[in-house]
């Protein structure tokens, strides 16, 4: 008789968990608040958005969508409301994740330049010359 780890596999079959999505940094759908509600929500959203990519649709184009996307992310800021829920194909959700990826990553970086370019600012003004 095997155990189950805490990822829900036994030792032999441990290395599964990696192809079945499991990823110890993000947790599971679930914790990561994609369980039956985010189905259920998933699934209104198709239905309203006739199931057709919205971003595609914005670019004249008509594509049949498979996920759905928060307009503004969770991790800036978005929600779970309706009203900030769009039907995409795989493609345009793929290509708005790495923008807005970038995007995180530039402001970072241009909040860190500010940062040091104060410290640097205030230490001018405070050093003794």
């Amino acid at each position: 008789m095997r155990l189950a780890t805490e990822r829900g596999y036994c030792d032999r079959h441990l290395s599964d968990a990696d192809r079945h999505g499991w990823d110890a940094r993000r947790g599971t759908a679930a914790e990561r608040g994609y369980g039956w509600q985010w189905v259920k929500l998933r699934q209104k959203v198709l239905a309203r958005d006739a199931g057709l990519c919205q971003l595609c649709i914005a670019a004249h184009r008509i594509t049949p969508a498979s996920e759905v996307d928060h307009i503004l992310p969770k991790s800036a800021g978005g929600s779970d409301a309706m009203d900030n829920l769009q039907a995409v194909c795989r493609c345009c959700h793929h290509r708005k994740t790495i923008a807005e990826r970038r995007e995180t990553k530039l402001a970072t970086k241009s909040r860190s330049r500010v940062a040091a370019a104060d410290q640097k600012l205030l230490a001018g003004k405070y050093s003794s010359n």
